[in-house]
Formats: C-alpha cells, sequence, structure tokens
C-alpha cells in the first residue's frame, strides 16, 4: 500500500504540472495544452476524493498526517484555478509589452494610410467620414510575433486595428487590438469599438486591449 509520504510526493509533482499548464494556457493557448490542463484539474479533484477516502480508510490508522496528500491536491487545485490565471495573464501581457513597437509600427501605418498590403474592403459608414478597411495576413508579410491576420478600420474620427493571434484551439480567436476615437455617439464610432465584435475584452496598457471570443482569456 502506498504510503502519505510517497503519495504525498506524487500528488506535488502532479500539482504542479496543472499548474504550470495552467499558467501555459494563458501565455500560449494551445489545444494540447489546454487538454491537459483541463483534465489535469478535473484529475486534481478526483484525487482529492480519492486521497481522502484512503487516508479514512487506511493511512489514519498509521500517521496523524493521513489528510495531508488530499490538502496538497486542494491546495494545487485551488492554486491552479485562482492564482494560475492571473500569472498567465501578466506573463502574457509582459511578452506583448516586449513586442510592442512591432504593433505600433503597424498602427502608424493605419494612421497614415500606407498599410502594406492590398486594401481589400473599401466602404462608407452612414452618418461619418469615409471609412477604410484592410485584411491581410502573414503570407504577405512579416507581421508581428505570433500575429497571423490583422484587421483595420480608419474612419475620419478614429481608427481600430486587431491582431489575431495564431492558435491552433478550435474556434478560439484572440489576440490584441488598438482602438481610438473622437466623440461619443456616432455611427462610426459604433463600427469603431472592439464590444461590437468581440464579447471578451480587458485592457492592457493605454489604447492597447486583448480580446477574445471565449471567456477567461
Amino acid at each position: 500500500m502506498v504510503g502519505t509520504r510517497t503519495f504525498s510526493r506524487f500528488a506535488t509533482c502532479c500539482g504542479a504540472s496543472v499548474f504550470l499548464l495552467t499558467v501555459m494556457m494563458y501565455v500560449r493557448p494551445e489545444f494540447v495544452v489546454l487538454l491537459l490542463a483541463g483534465l489535469g484539474f478535473w484529475a486534481l479533484l478526483g484525487g482529492v476524493l480519492v486521497a481522502f477516502g484512503v487516508g479514512m480508510v487506511k493511512w489514519r490508522l498509521d500517521t496523524r498526517f493521513w489528510m495531508f496528500p488530499a490538502l496538497i491536491l486542494a491546495a494545487f487545485a485551488a492554486a491552479s484555478h485562482w492564482v494560475a490565471v492571473p500569472v498567465g495573464r501578466m506573463i502574457g501581457d509582459r511578452e506583448f509589452r516586449l513586442h510592442l513597437s512591432e504593433y505600433k509600427a503597424v498602427v502608424e501605418a493605419v494612421a497614415a494610410g500606407t498599410v502594406p498590403g492590398e486594401l481589400m474592403v473599401p466602404g462608407t459608414a452612414p452618418g461619418s467620414g469615409d471609412c477604410q478597411t484592410w485584411v491581410y495576413r502573414s503570407a504577405q508579410r512579416k507581421l508581428p510575433d505570433r500575429t497571423a491576420a490583422i484587421w483595420a478600420k480608419r474612419c475620419n474620427e478614429g481608427m481600430v486595428v486587431e491582431f489575431l493571434v495564431e492558435t491552433d484551439v478550435p474556434t478560439l480567436h484572440e489576440g490584441y487590438v488598438f482602438q481610438e476615437y473622437a466623440g461619443q455617439g456616432s455611427s462610426s464610432n459604433a463600427e469603431l469599438r472592439i464590444s461590437s465584435r468581440w464579447q471578451y475584452t480587458r485592457q492592457i496598457t493605454g489604447a492597447w486591449y486583448r480580446f477574445a471570443d471565449k471567456p477567461g482569456f
């Protein structure tokens, strides 16, 4: 029968692995990482029940520390949910700031109307000046780190530039967006608001935001 010391070491290794996977899930969301982090989290919860049950039946007859394995698993499960998530976001945001100059270069090109690439969707927003929209992908030119595509709209009153991040997670779309416009309530401003395109957003710094179509990121 496995003793409490051996099981505690095993629980610590498993818990630490799940914690790190959860952090990486928010830094670089990849399908394998999300899958392992999700399965690992539920395994920790199941392990709490198993460790508590074995402790009640066997370990408490041999040692006063029979609850330690269950407590270790519970602590890592809680940390993976409440600590790893903000840590992952913080690391991801720091990584974005390291490449901020590359993103700013694209924004400046959109502002100047010199975006390298074809003007894909010209048009006019009702009630405002002319709006121009660009859509181009990494195949057309070198883009900022991990950027799969860029969508940009520039109107007389402002502009919005979205950088879609590369990921192999099915149905997940996320990235970074620069949003800047003047005035309130105009129809062009409605088009420039990132909330009109993405349900989940959070501010990183200044006019820069992170967006996703799934909660948490």
